[in-house]
């Protein structure tokens, strides 16, 4: 932002990145990524509308058609009856937690097929491990991160893992 002054008017720019940019790996080179062209179903369950609310809107914008269900018990009928590819799962839900959706996804049908994120307020160690456990992928920490979340639904495979829950327990050990 910029202006010559009061009265004179102001000037903002606002950049927009057209593609995420992968995370960098070991050595400092970008990780490889198989991409996937077409758009996905993505399944949000999510209780809180307004965390629910954009996290649609950034899957929208990103070309992916999504559903939505507020609790548990609700997104595994979701998930049952419209067969994502990938679902996007609070942990923190009424009903059902999240790792109990993830074993009930995992247990169906459709289990060995859906990509499963956990998404989660808590980034410890001890939160991703009991994700894994329950059957997800892998685990993003609130507030998702749209870059992050569409470098990670660009991959083709299960193995687009960020170690995303890891992430803030280095924050919060390094700022120490």
């Amino acid at each position: 932002a910029q202006s010559e002054g009061a009265g004179q008017g102001s000037e903002f720019v606002v950049r927009l990145a057209l593609h995420p940019a992968p995370p960098v790996g070991e050595g400092g080179h970008a990780a490889v990524a198989t991409v996937r062209a077409e758009p996905l179903r993505v399944m949000v369950i999510e209780d809180y509308a307004d965390s629910r609310t954009a996290l649609e809107v950034c899957l929208r914008m990103l070309g992916h058609t999504v559903a939505s269900a507020e609790d548990g018990d609700r997104g595994v009928k979701l998930a049952l009856e419209w067969r994502p590819d990938v679902g996007l799962v609070d942990i923190g839900l009424p009903g059902l937690d999240g790792y109990e959706v993830a074993k009930r996804i995992r247990a169906s049908a459709i289990g060995k097929a859906v990509r499963l994120f956990a998404i989660t307020g808590y980034g410890e160690s001890e939160t991703k491990r009991r994700a894994l456990e329950a059957g997800f992928d892998d685990c993003l920490v609130k507030p998702v991160d749209p870059d992050r979340l569409a470098w990670m639904l660009s991959r083709s495979d299960s193995t687009a893992t960020t170690t995303g829950c890891d992430q803030r327990e280095r924050a919060n050990r390094d700022a120490s």
